[in-house]
């Protein structure tokens, strides 16, 4: 219930705490506050609140004290006397859409007993008295409304009414009497079929927020009465003509109206003429037409309109034109079949255009009319029909075509030509060959190769000009003469000058006459008119052919000239020149020939070719000993006769004859040393040398290799070497060298510790190095290029240690070294089988005789190995560097043995006296980075 003007009136009272009379000794002590809210829970303002106090068990009828809620709902009593108080809140509007409410949101009043709703006031302020106000109830205070004509086809349009709460939204629902009509949910309805004779209401709902939403119904419309259809009068397009289609043009009717169609004739309806065409037949000839259009929709009243009638229907046929559409022919129209005492008139056209005074029946084709299409028009008139026009089938287009004409030779074998002279631009030419008038199979170009049916025979030629949209068009040549049997001549014998051709003029048609002419270049050769012909000199770089004419009366004279692609050649023997010995060469003189000719070369011997002797020289080998030579020169030119020449053989080729020299031999003549033959140059080219030395003229048995060792038995003797030098097809040649000096006996180093030929050995790191059996006692010299360690160690066959050879540090500038390994040294008995290398770097190590050491020099530099061989002797010994330095001399000693002194072992700088035994014997120096001296 909405708050009533009384009621607002004592709530608006100033806002006053109230003392009851009974209660004087009651002293304000606290105060109230709290806020007002809707349902929504949106602040109210200048909403009107009020204090009620408690007393003595009963509410007192006044209030208390009054308040008002700021912007934000929220309200304040002050000065409260202590005491029990019911608050109640209302809004400030009249008509309001709240209920005064009570707190703590309630409609009535709090009993004085209850547990909720009392506020209770001590010495502290009392708060968080919050209200929501209470929603009113949502009422129509008028019903809603239809309004609009309650026709099919019509639209209905519902009012809300008027409500008791403000604020509402609202919801409809259309119903056809008791039932609701699905999605009809709009402030609009539009009626169909479906409400025809139904009542028709809207039921809508109020809405709002924390409010109970109410309903009301609209009062129903009357029967819903049927719709009325919208329709024109049909019109009729089309040529009332037998054969014409005529068409309804309905108009426009009501949106979703179905239309039917019935023709009548004359007013009579015509069976089964339903649709909204008509095609004329010959019984709707005379006759009037006219179409009745029914229309027709769910819920409305169906609506007939009949067209107007249209003209008689007549018969008209369209018209053809005969003749052949070429320049000059002539066209002729006919009408077909019309409805009868109908009058004609005539208009002939040119691509559609009226021509000029062409109003017969007939026309002419002029030049003007190539490439058009032409056509008749023809017009029938009649009173009551209508006035048809009807025009001939597009023809295709007039042309322009002439006769062709037929060129070639009229002999069996040779090829006719068809001119066909001017026609239509873009017309495209079909050909037919006639042999006395009739088709020849297959010959359709425009070009006839004659064959042998022909021969007799007169040739004519049919072409037939055809174009998309074009008249096709023939004509017909005229008949050649006959056809002769004239094959092409042949030439028989080669196109060399000096020999005699002769013309083979085949066969001819029988009873022919024949000539002949022969040609140089296609220019006729003087006197040359018989049936052979001897080429001459003229006739070199030339083409020459022959040609022969055959006549016959009624026949056509024929010339037919030989076929030649290749000119003459003038062509001689070639010769050979050169020494007839194997290793010379031969070369080959191809003699004259017709300029610019090329020639290729084949040497035979004894008259069978030689593989890859090709060039125009060939230089005799072993295989030509004792055979005759020659060369087949060919002589080739583009266009000209190619042509072979063989020359005479040679006498039978000699022996070639080798080039020596004399042999040398280099070593050192001392036994045990190797002496070395060097044979020389000799030639041609590879040839096979074989050795044997001679010991002072004597034949040294098995030695046949180009190197020899000395042994024993060549002290005191010279030694020489003969060298063989042999070769297939050439005499064999010995050379022998000039004699050694005296050999030498072999040195006490070369008999003691053995000869080899020396050998370095590279690597990179540590590495276990062989020595060869033949090397196991001699002379290693070291080369080290790496920094830090450098560890040389001798192994026997068991690979156990028989010496440190070499012990150093490299700081960046390497180290070179020798020394002394195997039996050489003091601390083996066994030769050395391996060399164990420990390095941080690359390195190079070099094995040698001991007696290719250098004698003992008086200075020298780091260590070494030198041989002595003088006699005893003081020597000063000398050393400037900061390392070791050890001297030992190595010897054989009679009573001892091999043996050796050790004549300096020292650190540092210095030097000192000692003495040297006498030689043979072997000095090794140990001076590390250091020069040194011996002084003797």
């Amino acid at each position: 219930m909405l708050t009533s003007a009384t009621v607002l009136c004592g709530l608006f009272a100033s806002m006053i705490v109230a003392t009851p009379a009974h209660a004087e000794e009651i002293v304000p002590t606290g105060s109230v506050t709290g806020s007002v809210h809707d349902v929504i829970a949106a602040p109210v303002g200048d909403a009107h609140v009020e204090l009620f106090a408690l007393i003595d068990g009963a509410w007192m009828p006044e209030p208390a004290a009054e308040a008002t809620t700021d912007a934000n709902g929220d309200f304040t009593f002050g000065a409260v006397a202590a005491g029990t108080y019911a608050v109640r809140a209302a809004e400030a509007i009249e008509p309001s859409d709240f209920l005064p409410t009570w707190y703590p949101s309630i409609e009535m009043m709090p009993e004085a007993d209850s547990a909720d709703g009392l506020v209770v006031v001590e010495a502290v302020p009392v708060d968080g008295i919050d209200i929501v106000l209470v929603a009113g109830p949502i009422e129509a205070t008028s019903a809603p409304a239809v309004s609009g004509t309650a026709q099919v086809g019509e639209t209905l349009t519902a009012t809300d009414g008027e409500w008791s709460v403000s604020g509402l939204s609202f919801t409809r629902q259309w119903f056809r009497g008791t039932t609701a009509i699905a999605g009809a949910i709009g402030q609009t309805y539009s009626l169909g079929a479906d409400d025809l004779g139904a009542a028709i209401s809207v039921v809508t709902t109020a809405h709002r927020d924390g409010f109970t939403s109410a309903t009301a119904s609209s009062a129903a419309t009357g029967a819903v009465a049927a719709g009325t259809i919208t329709g024109a009068t049909p019109t009729i397009s089309g040529t009332p003509m037998v054969g014409s289609t005529l068409t309804t043009h309905p108009g426009a009717w009501t949106t979703g109206t179905t239309v039917a169609y019935q023709w009548l004739r004359d007013g009579a309806v015509v069976s089964g003429a339903v649709n909204s065409t008509y095609k004329l037949a010959t019984i709707d000839d005379g006759k009037a037409m006219s179409v009745r259009v029914s229309g027709a929709k769910d819920g409305y009243t169906t609506v007939v309109k009949t067209s107007a009638v249209t003209l008689k229907v007549a018969t008209a046929a369209t018209p053809k034109v005969t003749g052949t559409y070429a320049v000059g022919e002539t066209l002729t129209a006919s009408i077909g079949t019309w409805t009868n005492e109908t009058s004609f008139t005539y208009q002939w056209l040119r691509d559609g255009n009226a021509i000029p005074g062409a109003t017969a029946s007939t026309y002419q084709l002029v030049s003007s009319d190539n490439g058009k299409v032409v056509t008749i028009q023809v017009t029938g008139a009649k009173a009551g029909y209508p006035t048809i026009v009807r025009t001939s089938a597009a023809s295709a287009k007039a042309v322009t075509a002439a006769t062709p004409k037929i060129s070639g030779t009229l002999a069996v074998g040779q090829k006719l030509t068809a001119t066909t002279g001017t026609w239509t631009t873009g017309t495209t030419l079909t050909y037919q060959w006639l042999r006395n008038g009739t088709s020849i199979s297959g010959a359709t170009t425009s070009t006839y190769a004659l064959v042998l049916a022909d021969a007799g025979a007169a040739i004519s030629i049919r072409v037939t000009g055809a174009q998309s949209g074009f008249a096709t068009v023939s004509k017909t040549s005229s008949a050649t003469l006959k056809v002769q049997t004239a094959p092409r001549p042949t030439i028989s014998g080669s196109m060399v000058v000096g020999t005699t051709l002769s013309a083979n003029p085949g066969t001819w048609t029988s009873g022919a006459t024949l000539s002949y002419r022969w040609l140089r270049d296609g220019a006729a050769i003087t006197g040359a008119t018989r049936s052979t012909y001897t080429l001459t000199s003229s006739d070199s770089g030339k083409l020459v052919t022959v040609r022969v004419t055959g006549t016959k009366s009624g026949y056509a004279t024929v010339a037919q000239t030989s076929v030649n692609s290749t000119k003459t050649m003038l062509a001689a023997t070639p010769t050979v020149t050169g020494t007839t010995k194997v290793g010379s060469t031969l070369t080959a003189k191809p003699g004259t020939w017709t300029s610019g000719t090329a020639f290729t070369y084949v040497w035979l011997r004894d008259g069978a070719s030689i593989s890859g002797a090709t060039s125009s020289t060939y230089k005799l080998t072993a295989s030509d000993r004792g055979a005759h030579i020659s060369v087949k020169v060919t002589g080739k030119k583009s266009g000209v006769t190619t042509a072979t020449r063989t020359s005479v053989k040679t006498v039978a080729i000699a022996a070639g004859t080798l080039t020596t020299s004399s042999p040398t031999i280099s070593g050192t003549r001392r036994v045990a040393y190797t002496l070395t033959a060097k044979a020389g140059v000799w030639g041609p080219s590879t040839v096979t040398l074989k050795y044997q030395w001679y010991r002072s003229g004597s034949e040294i048995t098995n030695a046949t290799q180009s190197t020899y060792k000395l042994a024993g038995a060549d002290v005191g003797k010279t030694i020489t070497v003969k060298v063989t030098g042999s070769k297939s097809g050439y005499t064999t040649v010995s050379k022998t060298s000039a004699p050694t000096g005296t050999i030498a006996d072999a040195t006490w180093y070369a008999k003691k510790f053995g000869m080899f030929t020396s050998r370095t050995i590279s690597g990179y790191g540590d590495d276990i190095v062989s020595v060869p059996s033949n090397m196991s006692t001699g002379i290693v010299t070291t080369d080290f290029a790496g920094y830090g360690n450098f560890i040389v160690w001798s192994l026997d066959s068991s690979y156990d240690v028989q010496d440190l050879l070499f012990n150093e540090i490299a700081s960046g500038t390497g180290y070179t070294g020798a020394a002394v390994y195997g039996r050489a040294t003091l601390l083996v008995e066994e030769p050395t089988s391996y060399f164990e290398i420990t390095a941080d770097g690359a390195w190079t190590i070099t094995l040698s005789p001991i007696d290719t050491a250098q004698a003992l020099p008086a200075s020298g530099y780091g260590s070494g190995v030198y041989k002595y061989d003088g006699g005893t002797s003081v020597v000063e010994l000398g050393y400037n560097g900061d390392s070791n330095f050890i001297v030992w001399q190595l010897y054989d000693d009679p009573d001892y043995g091999f043996t050796g002194d050790l004549l300096v072992n020292d650190i540092g700088a210095g030097y000192g006296y000692d003495v040297l035994n006498r030689g043979p014997s072997i000095i090794v120096i140990t001076a590390d980075e250091g020069a040194w001296y011996a002084y003797r």
